[in-house]
């Protein structure tokens, strides 16, 4: 493997994370507003 080609996975890799945890997010706030009963 270059070094060109990990970078790449690692970028992706970090994209990945990132998203993941964009959508955690989003779950607990719609738990939140379930469990407040607006929806």
């Amino acid at each position: 493997m270059t070094a060109g080609s990990s970078r790449r996975l690692a970028v992706i890799f970090l994209l990945f994370v990132y998203v993941f945890q964009l959508q955690n997010r989003f779950l607990q706030f719609g738990d939140g507003i379930h469990t407040r009963g607006y929806i």
